[in-house]
């Protein structure tokens, strides 16, 4: 099922895949997460959202997974519900145009930035962290888009910065195709799995318009970039 699910939602991360035997040994482990996918009935109150899934993880079970990131995309927002979400402004994307021909450079390149925005405190640590993720599993999602992402004790503001390269640039991705537009996120420890998620979802619904894909790798320049980051992916055209 994990496959299925990493292959549906590769933009959201899977904290932990376990028993419900184990789980009930130490949930207090797990009360910091979005979002549980069970088999099973559980027999804990985790005061977490919860769906009862098919252990082969149907196309239904997609849907109703798909509904409940919504709902708590709906209950996430805040001020002014475009931009801002426990104190992370997603006004502060940071596109730019890329020197870098491969994932390292890329990465390279967008930490720098981070360093120069006042995002992280560490470029080193970061970029480990962040390569350590990348071994784990690939980011790259289709469509010429990858999304790196580090979780950090070097980070200072959980953020991210978006670059287009002026080549595309080998990536493991999910078509097997090389990427043009890396989204970099830099996410502070003490966000993880609560901020980290919210800010992959938001992502990730911009991500699921073929038209806001269509454009961002199309995009000239930065202002274009800054107006299809923008976008609430909640609002109807």
């Amino acid at each position: 099922m994990k496959a299925k699910v990493r292959k549906a939602f590769p933009e959201l991360e899977i904290v932990d895949v376990l028993s419900a035997r184990k789980f009930s040994k130490a949930p207090e482990k797990y009360q910091n997460i979005d979002l549980i996918l069970t088999t099973v009935n559980l027999t804990i109150d985790m005061m977490i959202p919860t769906i009862l899934v098919n252990s082969v993880f149907t196309k239904q079970d997609e849907k109703r997974v798909k509904e409940m990131l919504g709902e708590i995309w709906d209950d996430s927002k805040a001020n002014d519900g475009r931009f801002q979400y426990r104190g992370c402004d997603y006004r502060r994307f940071n596109p730019i145009e890329m020197k870098a021909t491969t994932k390292e450079e890329a990465i390279h390149e967008l930490t720098r930035l981070l360093i120069a925005n006042g995002d992280i405190a560490d470029e080193d640590d970061f970029m480990a962290d962040v390569f350590e993720r990348e071994a784990e599993g690939m980011t790259g999602i289709g469509n010429s888009i990858a999304i790196p992402h580090g979780k950090s004790d070097s980070v200072i503001k959980t953020s991210l910065v978006v670059g287009k390269a002026a080549t595309p640039i080998p990536w493991e991705s999910l078509d097997e195709e090389p990427v043009r537009v890396i989204i970099l996120f830099a996410v502070k420890n003490t966000d993880a799995n609560t901020m980290h998620i919210k800010l992959l979802q938001k992502v990730a619904m911009l991500l699921a318009d073929e038209d806001f894909i269509e454009n961002m790798v199309n995009a000239q320049t930065k202002a274009e970039m800054m107006e299809l980051l923008s976008k609430d992916p909640m609002e109807e055209e």
